[in-house]
């Protein structure tokens, strides 16, 4: 297991988390002469590219006794600026793009700076702000024509190596999803599947590629090493896997074949056929990574010329087989997956209609993983978003999930809603050796990530997960690798704080020098206004100050900053 809580360093007797009134914590404030590089508001990014963008900070602290940091202004600059009793700011670089330019700091002595293509390495004087940069064009991998690559961002460096990620668009013509009982002029629109590439570089006179991965998700956490170790929502692979051959597309003007939602723990899937059909002639079975999903073929009979009639597409694709033995998105829970039949009506036009609706509810492995398809390789089906379409199909589900040996429940589950449960992102490893062989984290190993220290901090780099409403605070295995990481701390109740703050990001756990805990940092923007004036709230929490004699409440306290501050 690759975290174990430690049960002596849980803290059971936590009472609550408490407002520190006064000057907790001390707030040094220094007015830069430029404002920090912001990224535009790009309509055209998708989830996962927020996601990834969420990950690069404007700007970055430099390792070491000296209080220098590092950043790339609104016009263009990579400016040093020393935080001594005076600020100190010098410009040492000009870069091609502050859309896409990304920075970060490799050690004391050296800045890494990606824009676009290129790599820049600034190497820092010992005593004064001056630094001579050395710029790199990057290895070019190749883009599928279908595909258009965003341009990379570095997301860690240790050692001489930067760890860069990009994004890649594949864009399609599908049909528009208008859900069960829509009317049959949807008409098609252009559909986005985003992946990622990471690329590992070592630099020295030039800069060369060590490996490259792809994965469905942006990295979230990552250590560099001998073995280096990248933590995302979903495991990254040597190549993308060939994808499974597509369900005939939809005619135009016809809705799709199947619509599907989704819950954290849940898929529900949904066929309309034709309510002459029976029980009898449908054929579905599950397994662990897939799903067979078909009709008994009917021998041979003459039927009359005329209209189609209702969901004739559909039976026709279950009856050919187009469903039977297809890979699924994510691995499921084959004993707690079932499906029903029922007859569903509806009025159209002042008439009556009987639909015969197969609905497949399929029990996810690893709750909290959103799937961006039902099937692998196919997205053609958009997801139904509004839960309002599938109402009808849902009603008397309950007798499927209902549990009627359930007592009354406790004061803390009273105490607790839907939504403190849903603090954190998934997180599972990939292990990429030397010769870029990959290993994966066991499903049962995958964690919830509350927080992680800043990129800059990498000698002293950990994680913290939830645990039941607690945060663990867990060190990396030495040397890297797919190895039980050390329980070195708990945060009390922070999972059930941060759910109540899930526009915080990003969300940073640090333990200054001397301190006999860590604190964290949840960054959250206050909505509304010009973005010139928009500010953003840090809400710090802290440990009891007294460690000798430690209370049961943790300190609270926060802090304004200015939006180009973050």
């Amino acid at each position: 297991m690759l975290f174990a809580p430690d049960r002596a360093l849980l803290r059971p007797q936590f009472e609550a988390y408490r407002l520190v009134p006064g000057d907790v914590p001390k707030q040094h404030t220094f007015a830069l002469p430029t404002k920090a590089a912001a990224p535009g508001n790009d309509a055209s990014l998708g989830y996962k590219e927020l996601k990834a963008r969420a990950m690069h900070g404007a700007l970055t602290i430099v390792p070491g006794d000296r209080a220098v940091c590092a950043y790339v202004d609104a016009e263009g600059y990579v400016t040093l600026a020393a935080l001594d009793d005076a600020l100190k700011v010098e410009r040492v670089h000009r870069v091609q793009s502050t859309q896409s330019a990304s920075i970060l700091a490799v050690d004391a002595q050296t800045v890494a700076v990606c824009d676009g293509p290129v790599l820049s390495l600034l190497t820092l004087s010992a005593d004064s702000l001056e630094a001579r940069v050395h710029t790199h064009p990057l290895p070019e991998l190749p883009v599928p024509e279908s595909e258009t690559a965003l341009p990379w961002r570095i997301v860690a460096a240790a050692d001489q190596h930067v760890l860069l990620e990009r994004a890649r668009r594949a864009s399609k013509s599908g049909p528009v999803h208008a859900g069960l009982g829509a009317s049959s002029g949807a008409g098609h629109h252009t559909q986005t599947q985003t992946s990622f590439d990471v690329a590992l570089v070592r630099y020295d006179t030039s800069v060369h590629l060590v490996w490259h991965l792809t994965g469905d998700e942006p990295v979230s956490a990552a250590l560099i090493g001998e073995t280096t170790l990248l933590g995302a929502e979903a495991p990254f692979g040597a190549s993308a896997p060939p994808p499974a051959a597509p369900a005939p597309a939809s005619k135009p003007g016809k809705t799709p074949p199947y619509s599907w939602t989704q819950t954290d723990d849940t898929v529900t899937v949904a066929f309309a056929l034709p309510a002459t059909l029976t029980k009898h002639e449908i054929r579905v079975h599950f397994s662990r990574k897939g799903a067979s999903i078909g009709l008994a073929l009917r021998e041979a009979h003459i039927t009359e010329l005329g209209e189609e009639p209702a969901h004739a597409d559909t039976e026709a694709a279950l009856r050919q087989g187009t469903y039977e033995s297809r890979a699924l998105w994510g691995e499921i829970d084959v004993a707690t997956s079932l499906w029903t039949w029922e007859h569903v009506q509806t009025r159209t036009a002042g008439e009556t209609h009987v639909t015969g609706l197969l609905t497949l509810h399929i029990a996810k492995a690893h709750e909290g993983t959103r799937w961006s398809s039902v099937f692998e390789g196919d997205d053609s089906v958009s997801e139904t978003l509004d839960p309002s379409e599938l109402l009808t199909m849902l009603e008397g589900l309950e007798k499927y999930t209902e549990n009627p040996g359930a007592g009354t429940s406790s004061l803390l589950q009273d105490g607790l809603e839907e939504e403190d449960e849903l603090a954190g992102t998934r997180l599972v490893f990939t292990a990429v050796h030397a010769d870029g062989t990959t290993s994966q984290s066991a499903p049962a190993d995958a964690g919830m990530l509350l927080a992680r220290t800043a990129p800059s901090n990498v000698p002293d780099a950990r994680l913290l997960l939830k645990y039941d409403v607690d945060g663990l605070l867990f060190a990396p295995p030495k040397p890297l690798a797919l190895a039980p990481w050390e329980h070195t701390e708990t945060a009390p109740a922070i999972s059930y704080v941060l759910a109540s703050k899930r526009d915080a990001h990003p969300v940073y756990v640090h333990r200054a020098p001397g301190a006999a805990s860590s604190t964290v940092l949840a960054i959250e923007p206050r909505m509304g206004g010009s973005r010139a004036s928009l500010t953003h709230n840090v809400f710090v929490y802290r440990a009891a100050p007294n460690a000798n004699q430690p209370a049961p409440y943790w300190a609270q306290a926060s802090c304004r900053l200015a939006a180009h501050l973050v």
